[in-house]
């Protein structure tokens, strides 16, 4: 998955052996080109009628600066190219996403390797498997997916999720199922999975800083 480096700083860390000497840190924050698409505002609406799929096509070969068209698949639901106020693209494009199809099935928008950006129906069955705070490629089995090759937005199922209710409506397939919208990597998280479907996703990943600095150190 290619990469932008957002931002980086040295900063003295705390030293935890005693001595005079600070330990010097490099921190690096890093994030997919996705977030370039808000750099410039959306400027192809010209207040016709056509394909929602080809105005997201024709935002991104206009306004994204940074982002080429890689697959656009067709959603014929006609939109106005039109805002009432100067939007950024990613934010129009986001919109547009939202809305799905005439069948009500939901859509993805994402940026693969080669800053290439993709636009589909998303795929209901699950595709990660998150048991005890940990993302596995299979049901079963300790096969992690490769991160830097394979992580892509997908449905997860939740395995540690306790069933008690039959599941009624929506789009997934099962309860334990939720829509992975992004995901974070760091050396303080490890892999950490972002969700629009539930509000814990920031509140996760701060425990998980929190555990992940207060490990034991392992005795030689």
């Amino acid at each position: 998955m290619p990469i932008l480096i957002q931002s980086g700083r040295c900063h003295p860390a705390v030293d935890m052996l005693g001595t005079d000497e600070p330990l010097t840190v490099l921190e690096v924050n890093v994030c997919g080109y996705i977030f370039t698409g808000n750099w410039r505002f959306e400027s192809v609406g010209d207040g016709s009628q056509d394909n929602l799929s080809d105005w997201i096509s024709e935002i991104v070969t206009t306004d994204m600066e940074f982002i080429d068209v890689g697959v656009i698949n067709a959603n014929t639901v006609q939109v106005y190219k039109q805002n009432s106020s100067p939007r950024r693209a990613w934010d129009v494009v986001r919109g547009l996403v939202e809305i799905g199809d005439t069948d009500g099935d939901p859509y993805y928008f994402m940026v693969g390797n080669n800053r290439l950006a993709y636009y589909g129906q998303i795929d209901t069955n699950p595709k990660y498997y998150l048991r005890e705070g940990k993302v596995y490629a299979r049901a079963i089995g300790q096969t992690p997916p490769q991160i830097s090759g394979e992580m892509r937005p997908a449905v997860v199922r939740d395995m540690d999720y306790p069933v008690t209710r039959y599941w009624s409506g929506g789009w997934l397939n099962n309860i334990r199922d939720f829509y992975m919208e992004e995901y974070e990597c760091s050396v303080d998280t490890g892999l950490t999975i972002k969700s629009n479907q539930f509000d814990e996703s920031e509140i996760l990943i701060s425990l998980a800083s929190y555990l992940k600095r207060n490990e034991p150190d392992e005795e030689d």
